[in-house]
């Protein structure tokens, strides 16, 4: 009888790790936002020596079906990189000024990326947003929650009266 008894709490056991890994879900995402920037005219000069602008979007990572489908599952979450494309600009070339800020944020958190030098820019121009000081961390806090959150940018530029836009992608 012991050895029965033994045997089934083995099996339960076993079971129960079984079912653990299979809740174990590995979703591979992306999460993307495009920032429609307008830099005004050049009568407002910013902080930054140029002319000053901002652009944030919201995105909702359920939007992604896994994300939805498995939000609840969600254990950790892995920034593989940031990168920032430009996919439009009303003018050949323009300089974003450094101290320009990439901004992402939700309602406890905000995770700030500064540009350390001047990034020139024309249509199909990328950065890739390094880890600088715990922006990767604080990004992957933002996505545990699943939950809406803000993607911006707010700096200054070398001209007014330009158009751009700026294509963020975060790669979990």
């Amino acid at each position: 009888m012991g050895r029965i008894k033994g045997l089934i709490i083995l099996l339960v056991l076993g079971a129960g790790l079984v079912s653990c890994d299979m809740l174990n879900v590995d979703v591979d995402s992306n999460f993307s936002g495009n920032l429609n920037i307008e830099v005004p005219a050049e009568s407002m000069k910013g902080t930054l020596g140029g002319i000053p602008f901002s652009s944030f979007v919201t995105l909702d990572p359920k939007d992604d079906p896994d994300v939805e489908k498995y939000a609840d599952l969600i254990v950790d979450v892995g920034v593989n990189n940031i990168e920032a494309t430009v996919t439009s600009l009303s003018v050949d070339e323009v300089t974003l000024l450094a101290g320009t800020e990439f901004v992402i944020s939700d309602d406890e958190i905000t995770a700030t990326y500064i540009l350390a030098e001047d990034w020139a820019i024309s249509v199909g121009s990328e950065l890739m947003l390094p880890d600088q000081d715990g922006f990767y961390g604080d990004v992957e806090d933002i996505l545990m929650d699943a939950e809406e959150f803000t993607l911006g940018m707010e700096g200054s530029s070398s001209l007014g009266s330009v158009f751009i836009t700026i294509n963020v992608n975060i790669d979990v």
